[in-house]
Order: structure tokens, then C-alpha cells, then sequence
């Protein structure tokens, strides 16, 4: 996921003991809930709006996400040591994995109500759910990703920089790609590099990336993408960077001349705030849904505190006051519209946009996100079918060539698909 959350401790923590209730340590009853994660932002989150039962404590098991070391060690405790794993974090990119296996519980048969999902955006549930329906992870998140936009070039251009105007300007790619010519014609470019709108294209409409015959599917979204993007590369509508770049970075600054970025509340809190154009910036829904990150938490089969686990997880991902309490302290867009909603309507600014306060746009954009379709496949794909189209982008390659090299990927990694 992002960079700022992989912040990752260069060693394995454990045995990371918060006690809760009171309860002397001595004491036979105490119950520990040992959580599992790739850093501490669970644990923060937990410390500032868990309130335990007396005689429970956590204990955090944090392992780097690095070359796939989190999973790996997941994997080894969940399939090898049942009972040492109670509640463990997953990422929406390999949600599949886990939700779809025998290792994450149902947490209906566990005690979570729709009363405690009442209020969740669809995509968040439909991101946790298996594919037989049933739900076994819950996010505090709700994560869409919307145009950021830079308001002074939208003054010089555009002659407005309000986000309703705006958001009429780009609210389909065919007037987005005319606001993308406006800005080349007055030295700007509208998009950064190659992958900043990747899955504002290709979330939208949902699509499977593969059937269910193994069949490797090159949804209309992904199409576009490519089409749009060479388009863009050949007529300098974009600078030709690539996430987390040097130029990527330069549009953030002072002298940068990129108009738009799309991006979630993280991007905008800790990636664009790092730039020295700080308050000149503010968000539109943009021409199509989409979302980028988030934590999901499961229940781990074999725990011996179920009870305990569910009811860290409702605290901490239902409870309408603890999400409002995660706006105001960490500055998250959260899962559940109600809080979402009433804090749109406080007089909230966020420092990076400036005078706006994007919580309102936030729960418009989440409420139209479709996560039906992800599969185990999804994320790694994506990176092989993105690192060919790169090549093309580039001139290195025809268009052809790159469709060739990617299916040539994705096969030796995945030889049971097919193309």
C-alpha cells in the first residue's frame, strides 16, 4: 500500500503486552488477545478507543512487510499453531486470500449484528466478504480515491477552483481528457505519470480480472487505461513519472505544474503534505469510483477468545463514536457514513486542501465504489500488466508486445490460468 504506512520496524516485535482492566497480572482469568500485523498502526488506533473487558490484554505480533514476510509468518501460524493467532490484519489487495479461506472465521456466527454494519459502505463489506457470501473481515477504513486537484492552476485555466465546478469539468473521461488539452495548451500537465488514474479506470465497472475458467481477463477499463495513457504520454498530458518517483514528487512543490493526482485521504494527509504547496489543493469525485487501501481485520480459526476478538473488532471498526473519534485524531476517512457525513458538515479544514473540508466528498465517492470482483489473482497481476504496459508507454515496445509480455508473466507465475 502506501509508503507512510510502511513504516515498518526493521524486526519481528512480540510478546508486545498492553493490559487492560485493572486485573492483577497473577490473576487466572486474564485473557490474551494476540493481534497480528505488519505495523503499529493497529496499535495505536487500539490504545487511543479500546476499552477492554477487565482481565483482557493484547499482545502485538509485528512482523515487516517486506519481500512477503508478514504473510509468510501469518501463514506458518495460522495453518501450524492454532490458538496463536486471535485477530489478524489484512490488506484490500490480497483480502481474497484470507477471506476466501478456512482460516478467517465468520463473524455473524460470532455475535456482529447488521446493526453493527448498518451504517458501512457496501465496498467495504463486499471487500471482506468470501465468495460464498459470508463476512469475515471488517475495516475501519473507507478509503476512495478522488481527483486532487490543484486550485491555482484551476484559477488560470479553468477560471474557478471551486470543487462543484470542478467536479463538472471531469466528471466523465471525455471532459476530462478536455481539461487534460486545456492544460497541456497552458503549460501544465493534468496528470503526473503513467499509473496516478490506474484504478479509477479499471475499478470501474467491476469486472473479474479472471472467469471462472482461469481465463485472464482484459476488462474494457484496463483497455482505456492504455489507450488513455499513451494518448496522454504521446501528446504531453502527462510528465511520464511513475508512483513514488522524483517526478511523481515534483508535482507536489511549489514550481510543480501537475494539476491532478488521484488519491485517498492517506495520499493527501501523508504523501502531499510532504510537498511545499500545502493548501493549495482540494477534491472532486472525479469521472469515475474508485478506492486504494485500507486494513481489513479477521478472526483467526482456532482462537480460544473469540469473544474478545469480536468485540475489539466491533469496537474499533462499529462503533459510530470511535469512528468519529478517528476523523478528529488520526484524520482517516472512515467506514461508516454517519460519522463520515456529520463531519462534512463541521467547520473541519484540512490543512493540505486549503479551505475544504473533503469529508462530505469522501462518503459521496465511497458510496459509489464496487468491490464485487477482486480475486487472489488481482494484485499481482495488476503489477505484471502495468510493468508491460510501462515498456509501451515508453516506445520500447508495440502494444501487442507488451499484451505478450504480460500474459507471459502472469503464466510462469500462474500456470494454472490461462489467456
Amino acid at each position: 500500500m502506501k509508503k507512510f504506512m510502511s513504516c515498518i520496524l526493521a524486526v519481528i516485535i512480540t510478546a508486545v503486552l498492553i493490559p487492560f482492566g485493572g486485573l492483577a497480572p497473577e490473576a487466572a482469568q486474564t485473557k490474551t488477545i494476540r493481534i497480528y500485523s505488519w505495523n503499529t498502526e493497529i496499535q495505536e488506533k487500539i490504545e487511543s478507543l479500546y476499552k477492554a473487558p477487565a482481565g483482557v490484554q493484547l499482545e502485538f505480533v509485528i512482523v515487516p512487510a517486506d519481500g512477503g514476510a508478514y504473510q509468510d509468518r501469518l501463514d506458518k501460524d495460522l495453518k501450524e499453531n492454532p490458538g496463536q493467532v486471535d485477530v489478524f490484519l489484512i490488506e484490500s489487495d490480497y483480502a481474497p486470500k484470507y477471506v476466501n479461506s478456512e482460516y478467517s472465521l465468520d463473524l455473524r456466527s460470532l455475535g456482529l449484528t447488521e446493526q453493527d454494519t448498518a451504517q458501512m459502505y457496501p465496498y467495504a463489506l463486499q471487500v471482506g466478504t468470501s465468495d460464498n457470501g459470508i463476512l469475515k473481515a471488517l475495516s475501519w477504513h473507507a478509503l476512495p480515491s478522488m481527483f486532487i486537484y490543484r486550485k491555482s492552476i484551476a484559477e488560470k485555466v479553468l477560471g474557478n477552483s471551486d470543487p462543484a465546478f470542478v467536479q463538472t469539468r471531469v466528471n466523465t473521461w471525455n471532459n476530462f481528457n478536455r481539461v487534460a488539452d486545456m492544460m497541456k495548451k497552458s503549460g501544465y500537465f493534468m496528470l503526473s505519470g503513467y499509473d496516478d488514474a490506474y484504478r479509477t479506470y479499471t475499478q470501474t465497472p467491476a469486472t473479474p480480472m479472471v472467469d471462472n475458467n482461469g481465463r485472464i481477463i482484459i476488462s474494457d477499463g484496463m483497455k482505456k487505461w492504455v489507450d488513455d495513457t499513451k494518448m496522454y504520454t504521446d501528446e504531453g498530458y502527462n510528465n511520464k513519472s511513475n508512483l513514488w518517483s522524483d517526478g511523481m514528487n515534483w508535482g507536489f512543490n511549489g514550481d510543480g505544474k501537475v494539476f491532478g493526482y488521484f488519491g485517498p485521504s492517506w495520499f493527501i494527509n501523508y504523501v502531499m503534505s510532504n510537498g511545499n504547496a500545502v493548501g493549495d489543493w482540494a477534491v472532486a469525485v472525479g469521472p469515475a469510483p474508485s478506492f486504494w487501501g485500507g486494513y481489513w481485520l479477521c478472526v483467526a480459526k482456532g482462537s480460544q477468545n473469540t469473544a474478545e476478538a469480536i468485540g475489539l473488532i466491533k469496537q474499533l471498526c462499529a462503533d459510530q463514536d470511535n469512528m468519529y473519534k478517528i476523523i478528529e485524531e488520526f484524520g482517516d476517512s472512515v467506514n461508516n457514513i454517519a460519522a463520515m457525513e456529520a463531519f462534512g458538515k463541521t467547520p473541519y479544514k484540512s490543512q493540505v486542501l486549503g479551505e475544504q473540508n473533503p469529508y462530505g466528498v469522501y462518503s459521496q465517492a465511497a458510496k459509489r465504489i464496487d468491490a464485487r470482483y477482486l480475486s487472489d489473482y488481482d494484485w499481482r497481476l495488476t503489477e505484471y500488466f502495468q510493468r508491460a504496459m510501462f515498456d509501451y508507454f515508453n516506445g520500447n515496445v508495440s502494444k501487442r508486445e507488451a499484451l505478450d509480455n504480460f500474459y507471459k508473466e502472469a503464466l510462469d507465475n500462474y500456470p494454472e490460468l490461462k489467456r
